[in-house]
Formats: C-alpha cells, sequence, structure tokens
C-alpha cells in the first residue's frame, strides 16, 4: 500500500510519540454494521472516529477508531486468532513493547510490516492477547489537529475468582506496559479494566455489543469468570502529542 484509500484517516498517523500504550477494546462487525456501529459509540461516548483505516486489498478489511473502541470489518470471516484477541494497541515501538518477557509473541504473529504500519499479536497470558501496531505515517499523510473536547470511554470490569485475580491483574499491567500494582483484597484498575471478585453474578450491557466478545475472552480462560461494563464513565482528553520522529519501518505492499 503506498498511496491512501478514500476515507482513510488517522488523526496522528506517527505513534513514534507514544511513551504508553493506546489500549483499544476490540469489536468485530459486519461490513454493513460497521458505520452504524461506529455512530453508536460516537453517541454513546460523545466522541468522534479519529482513526478510519479502509484496506481494501486485505480482504475488504476496514477498521474504525472512537475514544478507546476500535471496530473491525471484513468481507471475509475473522480467523480464529482474530477472534481471540482480547484488545488493541498503538504503541509507539512495536520492538519494545513486543520483544519484553512477559510478552509471547504468537507463532505466525511475528512482527512483521502492514498499511498502518508495522504489528505484532502478543500474549501475556489468561487470555490477555494484544494486537500490537506501531502506525507509521504513508506518503503524502500528515496529522490532523485532535479534537480538543473531552470523550467518554468504555470501562469494562472483570470479575473473577480470587485465585486468578492477582495473576490477570499483573497480564493486563503487562499488556498496558505498566509495573503491576500491589496486591489488593478490593477492586484494582488498569487503565479502563477493572479487575474485581465481588459481583455476584454475570452482567451484560445491552448498550455495549463490545462486551459480548470481551466476555467470551476472559471465560475461554476461566469459566467462572463473569464481566461488566458501563459507557461514559471516564473523561479522557485528547491533546496535541509532542513533535514526534518518523517511523523506523516503513509499510510494505502486503
Amino acid at each position: 500500500m503506498n498511496e491512501l484509500s478514500h476515507g482513510w484517516r488517522r488523526d496522528q498517523p506517527d505513534s513514534s510519540h507514544r511513551t504508553s500504550p493506546r489500549i483499544l477494546l476490540r469489536q468485530l462487525v459486519s461490513k454493513d454494521a460497521l458505520h452504524a456501529t461506529a455512530s453508536h459509540y460516537e453517541t454513546l461516548l460523545d466522541g468522534d472516529r479519529d482513526i478510519h483505516m479502509p484496506i481494501p486489498q486485505w480482504n475488504g478489511l476496514e477498521i474504525i477508531v472512537i475514544s478507546n473502541v476500535i471496530l473491525i470489518a471484513s468481507d471475509t470471516a475473522f480467523t480464529t486468532t482474530q477472534r481471540r484477541t482480547l484488545l488493541s494497541a498503538i504503541v509507539g515501538n512495536i520492538h519494545s513493547y513486543a520483544l519484553r518477557p512477559e510478552a509471547e509473541i504468537l507463532p505466525g504473529c511475528e512482527i512483521e510490516p502492514i498499511p498502518p504500519g508495522v504489528r505484532a499479536r502478543c500474549d501475556f497470558g489468561l487470555g490477555i492477547i494484544v494486537e500490537a501496531v506501531e502506525h507509521c505515517p504513508l506518503p503524502g499523510e500528515t496529522a490532523i489537529p485532535p479534537i480538543r473536547r473531552p470523550s467518554n470511554a468504555i470501562n469494562l470490569t472483570i470479575n473473577t475468582t480470587p485465585v486468578r485475580k492477582n495473576a490477570l491483574i499483573t497480564a493486563l499491567a503487562h499488556a498496558h506496559h505498566i509495573p503491576p500494582p500491589a496486591a489488593t483484597s478490593g477492586p484494582t484498575s488498569i487503565g479502563n479494566i477493572t479487575v474485581t471478585t465481588n459481583l455476584p453474578a454475570p452482567h451484560r450491557s445491552a448498550e455495549s455489543p463490545v462486551l459480548q466478545q470481551l466476555c467470551a475472552g476472559i471465560q475461554d480462560t476461566d469459566r467462572r469468570a463473569t464481566t461488566s461494563a458501563t459507557a461514559a464513565m471516564t473523561s479522557v482528553q485528547h491533546l496535541s502529542p509532542p513533535p514526534s520522529t518518523r517511523c523506523d519501518q516503513q509499510t510494505t505492499q502486503p
């Protein structure tokens, strides 16, 4: 891919300025439902899409990001690996993120160039699989001034067993590229994800279809785990990043 597709937009096409990953909750949708689902989240989170990447040469792949939700659509069926991937992360340096002892790169998902930049898929344990992408600008692509207004975010609560709680918190902390917090008996938050053992029963939010897949991803590793979430609870301010440098690795034709 050496030119911008129709409708392509990235407010910040170069992510090398990032000192911490931008963690995104994934939702796989049909192509027919993509833009309606995006509009739903724009209303729910009172935010705008800052990334829209149509990649027609990759089985019609199309991606939209709103706040901390990434919507992924394709003309073909999603693979098992895509469905198992719980989170996406926009990172400043793919090698620094993926080549850590805490991250196990999945076989067949090694560091590789893709149209948005370069990526790898990492397993942090307990079902916390992350597709990490270092974004690199395409020829002619420049940064767009970000929207300077608060945007709400989806907050995910994972209710698990006391035995698994600390291990799950550690895996999530590694995915966020931060030190694991000290063990505590109460709820513990990592970014917009809270891990607790105090919820009495499973719960689903009818407002947030992204949770259906997030719940499935966690329950695949612990059938006793339950999840819940709320929207419009955390305010995230979009601010201009510091001056950035160009990515070390440019994209190639897939």
